[in-house]
């Protein structure tokens, strides 16, 4: 009778320690960490969620829903080598794991590692065939290869899988126009219209495949039919303007064209459109000075495009908007870099050089109050960057604060001795306030440091 009780009372004492396990293992260490990262990514406090990631993974490193959001945290931050390892891991030990495929896959396409995009989201397919993102993830880099024929063969693919799926019909359309099929190419488009007549991308190149089959007047309707719903879409007022041209409307066309510029003072067909209309028009100052503006955009067009490109798959990719600004700033448009760099400091405040170069931007447009406050920000991160107290430095002598921006020039030595404008600037000051020696052997160094190169 004994071993009768026994062997009733043990499954439920093996139940009862099931359920136990159970709920620790939901409520452990590991899960609470992780649900702290979920929090914080979810407010966009990026930087305590990476950390909280990393704690839940201390605690429990096969956690995979940590690991996963963690690579996706490390990607907005720019972490691409070590983002990647971590969805790695994860397929190394579950090999079809879609998610941690797609996010390898994803990775490489901003990297433009293409072979490497395509090895990814091939594999994810042979595990899930039915799953048409990844065609349509195909389909992108085979067009970004020039590969239309294979980009036209997976998007039809997706098309089976997901018949109403308006950015597949819009996809195959941009695919078809490349080639030159321009019949193929109106089915498609005029589908993404009829599935979405919001569409304002989708009006836009019906236009302009209209235009260049010379149809100018539903060109124009086109055209117009996409500035109804955005307005301020810069190729497509581009495109207004030239239709309008081709039609003999001269001052509707410089109207439209000069909308374009104000758009998107970056959209080279506007300004090199606008300017030829002035030249012909005796306008000379006006018309050079656009296309000049186009001429110093030709060398790094493709760049910006890239990196806008990038923006419309990966809206959180901080590194696109940094380099944004920093090709904006290199071509005159500081506000404009401006802007790019608070973007990808709204993702990643950690980014030292966005920090760096909108501080800079500030202080060289006169907010030197709000320049200060950047680099205070920059300095509380990496406290040992000479680069930040020199320009701190120098921030402070123009609110003509000598005491401060010595301190800062100083602040700069002490983290990098060899820092040879600190010490150029330093030696400044002091000849300034009259410390003639110091001045002089802050010179010094100065010149050695800059012969020695």
């Amino acid at each position: 009778m004994e071993d009768e009780k026994l062997a009733l009372v043990r499954p439920q004492w093996l139940a009862a320690l099931a359920l136990w396990l159970v709920a620790a293992c939901a409520d452990g260490p590991g899960q609470i960490h992780y649900a702290e990262c979920q929090r914080q990514a979810d407010a966009k406090n990026y930087l305590p969620a990476i950390q909280a990631c990393q704690q839940a993974l201390d605690s429990e490193p096969e956690h995979v829903q940590a690991r996963m959001l963690l690579g996706r945290l490390l990607l907005k931050h720019g972490q691409l080598d070590v983002a990647i390892q971590h969805f790695e891991y994860i397929i190394q030990r579950d090999p079809q794991h879609l998610a941690a495929y797609e996010s390898v896959g994803d990775l490489y396409v901003r990297q433009r590692r293409n072979d490497q995009a395509i090895t990814a989201y091939q594999t994810a397919l042979q595990h899930a065939p039915d799953q048409p993102v990844f065609y349509r993830k195909l389909a992108l880099v085979y067009g970004d290869q020039n590969r239309y024929a294979d980009a036209v063969e997976v998007l039809h693919k997706a098309i089976e899988l997901e018949p109403r799926h308006v950015a597949t019909h819009y996809n195959l359309g941009l695919v078809y126009q490349r080639q030159a099929h321009y019949a193929e190419a109106r089915t498609q488009l005029q589908q993404a219209v009829r599935l979405d007549s919001t569409n304002a991308d989708a009006h836009y190149r019906l236009g302009q495949i209209e235009a260049q089959l010379g149809q100018y007047s539903a060109a124009e309707a086109s055209l117009r039919a996409a500035l109804t719903y955005q307005p301020h879409h810069a190729l497509a007022l581009a495109a207004l303007g030239h239709v309008l041209l081709q039609q003999g409307q001269s001052r509707a066309a410089e109207t439209a064209l000069v909308q374009a510029v104000a758009a998107d003072p970056f959209e080279p067909e506007a300004l090199h459109r606008l300017g030829t209309l002035y030249l012909r028009e005796g306008r000379p100052e006006e018309g050079r000075k656009l296309l000049a503006a186009f001429a110093r955009l030709q060398p790094v067009r493709e760049q910006i495009e890239h990196y806008r490109y990038l923006l419309t798959l990966y809206p959180e990719d901080a590194d696109a908007y940094y380099n944004l600004g920093v090709l904006y700033g290199g071509l005159g448009h500081r506000e404009a870099a401006a802007g790019e760099y608070r973007r990808a400091l709204a993702i990643n405040p950690a980014d030292l050089g966005a920090r760096n170069n909108l501080a800079n931007i500030l202080l060289n447009t006169g907010q030197i109050n709000a320049a200060i406050q950047q680099y205070e920000q920059l300095l509380a991160l990496y406290p040992r960057y000479a680069q930040g107290y020199n320009n701190l430095g120098a921030a402070y002598l123009r609110l003509g604060d000598g005491e401060a921006a010595t301190r800062m020039f100083q602040k700069a030595l002490w983290a990098d001795p060899e820092y040879a404008d600190a010490h150029y600037n330093l030696s400044m000051l002091y000849f300034r306030q009259g410390r003639q020696a110091e001045g002089q052997a802050a010179l010094d160094k100065y010149r050695s440091l800059t012969t020695e190169r």
